[in-house]
């Protein structure tokens, strides 16, 4: 048995399905009843209800074409017995949530070949805050999706099926989303510093799917833009990440949640959280580049932070607790 366990295949199934586990037990209501998530249902599903199945995969949603839910609730939509469709969109939202564990466990990188490693990376994604905005549904897929950009920028090239797996994957992400626009000049100097034929491919995937994306579907949503301040970004990265996950959702971190929502903009209001996010990310930082042999790992992993912060100018506010948009 042991043995067994000691094969690297086991060791990855068995990580995957712990963690779609974990992923199902958080949200057991999901998993036993079934639902659509907002837009997922009303939007996209009626969507792909009534439209011709070709015009529904370009259907453009917000300002930008989301291929992935297109393609999903297309799929659930003509092809799935209506009674099931949420179970069908819920099952593909927890396969792309589990694509960026996929690559980290399946990467041939030296520092992930360990079982020691393998566990902490599973341990270490399952530990992320998790927002039922993004979990057990197709509506948001694109976040896996550039979550699972960031980690092939990092993971060295493969020669195997793999390769065209993880261009595949570049190439739905950009035409899933905005987001992976801000990678464009990480791939761009990881490029220029390894000068490798797989790196150009990816280069080449990620500006050909970002610019259909910008130059074909993109376009501004008036009800959707907001002013930004830097102080609004401090605000809402300190309650979703620091506040509600550490001090939980009760009645005075609502409370304060509150107090910052209805301070917006207001400078005087986010001395606090400015103070804990700036302190935050910094130990992290300080930490990740004491302990890892791998600087270049962390000068993409800084290159990554900077281009979410410049690129996240667009924020939804909600009472009770901030949802943020790209």
């Amino acid at each position: 048995m042991s043995f067994v366990l000691q094969r690297r295949s086991v060791q990855i199934c068995c990580l995957l399905v712990f963690f779609a586990c974990i992923i199902c037990w958080r949200s057991s209501d999901v998993i036993l009843y079934g639902r659509f998530w907002a837009e997922e249902g009303d939007n996209f599903f009626y969507h792909a209800w009534i439209t011709p199945q070709l015009q529904m995969l370009l259907y453009s949603f917000g300002g930008y074409l989301n291929l992935a839910t297109n393609a999903t609730t297309l799929i659930a939509a003509r092809y799935i017995p209506l009674q099931y469709s949420p179970y069908f969109t819920s099952i593909t939202g927890l396969l792309f949530q589990l694509l960026p564990l996929f690559l980290l466990l399946t990467a041939k990188d030296e520092w992930l070949n360990s079982t020691k490693a393998r566990i902490l990376t599973t341990v270490l994604l399952l530990l992320v805050p998790e927002s039922i905005e993004t979990s057990l549904q197709s509506l948001h897929i694109q976040f896996q999706l550039t979550l699972a950009s960031v980690i092939l920028l990092v993971l060295q090239p493969v020669s195997s099926y793999q390769r065209y797996f993880r261009l595949f994957i570049l190439a739905l992400a950009g035409l899933s989303g905005v987001m992976n626009i801000c990678l464009i000049p990480l791939f761009f100097i990881q490029y220029f510093l390894e000068k490798k034929q797989y790196r150009l491919a990816q280069l080449c995937i990620v500006l050909i799917s970002c610019s259909i994306q910008y130059f074909i579907f993109y376009e501004t949503v008036s009800n959707r833009f907001h002013n930004f301040f830097i102080s609004d970004f401090f605000e809402i990265f300190f309650v979703r990440n620091l506040l509600f996950p550490f001090l939980g959702t009760n009645t005075e971190t609502i409370k304060y949640a509150n107090f910052l929502h209805d301070h917006i903009h207001q400078i005087s209001a986010a001395y606090i959280p400015s103070l804990f996010v700036i302190i935050f990310l910094l130990t992290i930082i300080i930490i990740f580049l004491s302990s890892t042999k791998n600087k270049k790992s962390c000068f993409f992993l800084y290159l990554f932070f900077r281009s979410v912060f410049s690129f996240n100018h667009r924020f939804y506010w909600t009472k009770g607790g901030i949802l943020n948009s790209f």
